[in-house]
């Protein structure tokens, strides 16, 4: 029984919160217990993964009679793009448990902490001495009903931090004492980091094959079910400031276009050109670009968001709803490692065909679909990078896809390279002016629409 209870203590991490009087001894705390990973050190704040459950206790330890009104806790969700008062909207209030005057003295086994006992049991007068203690355990919410958008339901986003970008995602456990008039509400505010538990779908049985013989994985012509071929774009310019050459580039990507943080996203791209010295200059693994775009959209002013209007479609569009004063940041989160795949053959005089991946990191985002956060992420290919080529038309590909947090069914996606971490960049509309940074609220909202479409399996 011992080792029983042991293992089960090693196997989650304690958090505690005090309030202190003026010599330093805790009269009110709040403790949070959250599951702990096997052979994971403890986080610095409390971190909930999906729907797990959120346990603890508020307890009281008091020398002198102090006087209570009632006592409150409760998970709050903010989003927070300022320090001013209109840049933060609460959009989650879970009450966890309550006490207050008419429920009676805390100790009795017949006060009711909802108040359906008030009616049997003896008001207390509110004056409190000694130990006391509220346990609470719930399962944190999954999804969240904006009151402005007539209680339409959202999945709850995830909590984010990051400082590049002006919006954050906060969760924080919040314990509110009233005292009466004559004295302040006494709080005690514990953060908590919410991740939400999303899996993709299973790859193709060939993809499936490869991963778990640890062999080179089946090209698109030999795995068709098993990859995305997005649509061709063109690519021109001048090649040795005298050469005009046109390559037409497809690029295919591991299907279902889903794919979990800390992994890869497998590409094979085929590139053709009427000019084989164009070809041999730029289809190489050393020129071809192919990049993850990651971009966050949120709102300065949330409230008046929700309030003063919205997109024509935004009512009727599931989650994909952008609102009236959007903001969106945009910044490179990783690119393609290409080779040439030396069981492809001899390669054709008009065609090269590369393979390759994007590593993904393991602190990466989720994709999210909340209506006044989201995060969402494109595959999307760049002009050929080579000193002998200058760019002439852009090549117009982008396609959508989606991150998640956890392994899904089968084996997991083995990397054939190395993986060298990307430090994130940041893009501007000067970076691709013909790309979607310089979009209008309807076309964004059209094109990335796409990203939440295809379901999570």
């Amino acid at each position: 029984m011992a080792d029983g209870a042991a293992a089960a203590a090693a196997s989650r991490s304690d958090y505690g919160f005090d309030v202190k009087n003026g010599q330093g001894k805790s009269w009110a705390s709040l403790k949070i217990c959250c599951p702990l990973s096997s052979g994971s050190t403890k986080p610095k704040v409390p971190i909930i993964w999906g729907s797990e459950l959120v346990s603890g206790s508020f307890d009281l330890d008091l020398d002198a009679p102090q006087n209570f009104n009632s006592i409150s806790i409760v998970l709050r969700g903010r989003i927070i793009t300022s320090s001013y008062e209109d840049g933060t909207y609460t959009f989650l209030e879970h009450p966890v448990t309550s006490w207050n005057r008419s429920h009676g003295d805390p100790r009795s086994s017949s006060a009711s902490p909802t108040g359906s006992g008030a009616s049997r049991t003896k008001k207390s007068d509110g004056k409190l001495t000694g130990k006391y203690s509220w346990p609470f355990s719930f399962p944190f919410p999954q999804e969240v009903a904006i009151r402005q958008r007539n209680q339409k339901v959202y999945p709850t986003p995830q909590s984010f931090l990051d400082r590049k970008t002006k919006v954050s995602v906060q969760y924080d456990l919040v314990v509110r004492m009233t005292h009466g008039m004559l004295r302040s509400d006494t709080k005690l505010n514990a953060n908590i980091q919410y991740i939400p538990e999303v899996a993709p779908g299973p790859s193709s049985m060939l993809r499936q094959v490869a991963y778990l013989e640890c062999l080179r994985l089946p090209s698109p012509e030999v795995d068709p079910s098993g990859w995305f071929s997005i649509t061709p774009a063109t690519i021109g310019g001048m090649l040795f400031n005298e050469r005009p050459v046109q390559l037409r580039c497809s690029v295919s990507l591991a299907d279902p276009v889903c794919y979990t943080r800390g992994t890869v996203i497998p590409c094979h791209m085929s590139v053709y050109s009427a000019d084989p010295v164009a070809l041999d200059v730029l289809a190489n693994p050393e020129s071809a670009l192919l990049c993850l775009i990651c971009w966050i959209t949120y709102y300065e002013d949330p409230e008046r968001s929700l309030t003063r209007g919205s997109s024509p479609s935004s009512d009727n569009d599931g989650g994909n709803a952008v609102l009236s004063g959007a903001v969106m940041d945009a910044s490179i989160v990783g690119t393609a490692v290409w080779w040439v795949n030396p069981d492809a053959g001899d390669q054709q005089e008009n065609i090269r065909c590369l393979d390759g991946e994007i590593h993904l990191e393991k602190d990466l985002q989720p994709s999210c679909d909340f209506l006044l956060f989201k995060v969402s992420y494109t595959v999307e290919l760049y002009p050929f990078e080579a000193p002998s080529f200058q760019c002439s038309s852009r090549p117009k590909m982008s396609h959508p896809v989606t991150i998640t947090t956890v392994h899904g069914e089968g084996p997991v996606p083995i990397a054939v390279t190395n993986h060298v971490p990307c430090k994130p960049r940041a893009l501007k509309a000067s970076d691709y002016p013909e790309m979607q940074i310089n979009r209008s609220r309807h076309e964004y909202t059209t094109f990335h629409q796409q990203c939440f479409d295809s379901r999570i399996r």
